[in-house]
């Protein structure tokens, strides 16, 4: 996270992810983070100048902690199907400990936080898809990957197969083995993916 928040604001930040986490970002209001955090609304206030301020805060933290995902994997090897296999598994990992985070990239935007959350998800999808289309043209200079699909339709396919596996286990209430359904989407993507010329 680039800001330096107070251990107030961090509770407060943490408690507003959590709220999320319960029933969704409609959730997220200054009565029930209050309420959560044992304090009045006015002293929401003493931390945060509003309730846009709060959101956009969450939302800077999720970004910065899923792009810490992104950016992990691309410097965990020289090998691009390392650096994939690696991102899935943390991918699986980290959303599992951190389901809020799913209901936020899978929100709605009809509601009224729409005007934050729509950009907020097109700069994160936009930043995410940039690192894993840099590891696919490695893929390609290197022959591991093929050729013949352009990298920027790779990584499409990629963060659109990996995002469908979110939502499915969140429909399912977290019942569905995510790590496992990763996994086996990574198999079937790096069959996909391969140079078949070599």
């Amino acid at each position: 996270m680039e800001k330096n928040y107070s251990s107030r604001q961090l509770q407060i930040l943490i408690s507003a992810i959590s709220l999320i986490e319960e029933d969704g970002i409609q959730n997220l209001t200054i009565k029930n983070l209050a309420k959560r955090n044992c304090i009045t609304d006015g002293a929401i206030y003493k931390h945060f100048k509003n309730k846009d301020e709060i959101i956009n805060a969450t939302l800077e933290m999720v970004r910065a902690d899923i792009l810490h995902l992104f950016n992990k994997a691309e410097g965990y090897s020289d090998n691009p199907i390392s650096m994939l296999a690696y991102h899935v598994k943390c991918y699986a990992s980290f959303f599992h400990k951190n389901p809020a985070y799913g209901i936020i990239l899978l929100s709605e935007t009809g509601r009224n936080e729409a005007r934050q959350l729509k950009p907020f998800l097109k700069i994160l999808m936009d930043e995410a898809k940039t690192i894993i289309q840099r590891i696919i043209q490695k893929g390609q200079e290197t022959h591991y990957f093929r050729n013949d699909i352009m990298s920027d339709h790779l990584a499409l396919l990629y963060m659109s197969s990996l995002r469908f596996t979110l939502a499915k286990w969140y429909a399912s209430e977290y019942e569905m083995d995510i790590q496992s359904e990763c996994t086996k989407i990574w198999n079937s993507l790096r069959l996909l993916f391969s140079n078949k010329s070599d």
